[in-house]
């Protein structure tokens, strides 16, 4: 298994960012790594270009497109950036400027903050998430449509990554029972599926670590895969595999399985 990091070039500092695409050497599909945790492993020095394809951009930058964070998304033809002050930055795959738009307020059609910000390639949306909804926009910066989250994703420990082109996937411990995962539709964020994993004694990843009571989550709870998503639950001590399936789905229920 390779990997892919991507380092961009902005005004003289290296910013990485290492994009999560893998790619699969030849074996069977449901192939996994195996590590025994319980084991003492020696160490050994690597060298990245033995374990990833490594390829350095240069973003083309000027007055209207600066920024200080890290790629938020890479895809196979943009890299997409958003700032603390609300700026959402489009790079072609080339480094090349696209686009910019600052959606930040208090009305329609507005975001407080970036909560989480994803990107849907197949229809060139943009979805941001801020207190409790999601507003989606093009890539050009138009606003298309609010998706309420109804309470969801309102502490640390949750998550929301896109998953196919009908859904997104949510994690949300505090809120969700007796499964944290659910599927929501793209159009209205109506529940569409759940997913069921066995149970352990709940795990909380969240954490405060200074004395202005600052939370901290070190926790990812669905990694991008090949196939679909790896759904880590710390509780058992188990990661799960939540594949795409490979033929065209006739509904909600055909879209994925679990493994």
């Amino acid at each position: 298994m390779r990997f892919k990091i991507i380092l961009c070039l902005s005004m003289g500092i290296s910013v990485y960012f290492l994009f999560p695409g893998c790619k699969s050497e030849k074996g069977k599909e449901n192939d996994l790594i195996r590590f025994d945790v319980s084991a003492s492993y020696p160490e050994k020095e690597i060298h990245l270009e033995e374990v990833a394809d490594i390829e350095y951009l240069q973003l083309e930058l000027d007055d209207d497109f600066l920024f200080m964070n890290a790629p938020h998304i890479v895809t196979s033809d943009k890299i997409i950036i958003s700032s603390r002050d609300g700026d959402v930055l489009i790079f072609s795959r080339n480094g090349k400027t696209v686009s910019k738009f600052n959606h930040r307020g208090n009305g329609p059609g507005k975001y407080i903050y970036i909560a989480t910000l994803l990107y849907d390639e197949q229809a060139d949306e943009i979805f941001i998430e801020s207190r409790d909804k999601l507003l989606v926009f093009s890539s050009s910066g138009d606003f298309r449509r609010t998706i309420p989250l109804f309470g969801f994703m309102n502490n640390m420990d949750c998550q929301l990554v896109n998953f196919d082109s009908e859904t997104l996937l949510l994690y949300d411990d505090y809120n969700l029972s007796p499964s944290p995962y659910l599927f929501i539709s793209k159009k209205d964020g109506s529940a569409a599926d759940t997913i069921h994993t066995p149970k352990g004694e709940a795990v909380r990843l969240v954490a405060i670590v200074d004395e202005h009571n600052i939370l901290f989550s070190a926790s990812y709870r669905m990694v991008k895969h090949n196939n679909g998503y790896l759904l880590t639950d710390y509780s058992t001590d188990t990661v799960y595999l939540c594949r795409f399936r490979r033929y065209p789905p006739t509904h909600f229920g055909d879209t994925r399985s679990l493994f």
